[in-house]
């Protein structure tokens, strides 16, 4: 590989995960936003765990796909019939309970407070 396409890839790279961060919601912003606007957050919520059902579908595929074990430990799993009302209860409570991990993406707050509630089971 030429050294100008060596430096082009990294310099892709090192945008990429330097960037990464800059669009993320983290938890004292979603903090904020439940409290001055509850649509708006109850539908970030909403977001977040349909982003996490359509990941662990294509985790499951691809596991399937692949002939490689698939580990459901990594991933939410609601109870039938829950709601998503419930989701942006939990999380808010986790948000007020625990100030000092506002900081971190809300996205990662979400799947702490919502994984130790409601985790898969093999």
């Amino acid at each position: 590989m030429g050294a100008k396409r060596m430096l082009r890839l990294l310099s892709i790279f090192v945008c990429l995960v330097f960037s990464s961060n800059v669009l993320a919601v983290n938890g004292n912003e979603l903090f904020a936003l439940m409290s001055d606007n509850k649509l708006a957050s109850l539908k970030y919520v909403q977001g977040l765990m349909d982003m996490q059902t359509y990941i662990k579908y294509v985790d499951k595929e691809v596991s399937i796909a692949s002939k490689t074990p698939y580990n459901s430990n990594f991933y939410i799993c609601p109870p039938e019939n829950s709601t998503y009302g419930q989701v942006y209860d939990i999380l808010k409570k986790h948000l007020t309970d625990h100030p000092e991990t506002r900081h971190l993406e809300a996205s990662v707050l979400l799947f702490d407070a919502i994984g130790n509630k409601w985790p898969c089971s093999q």
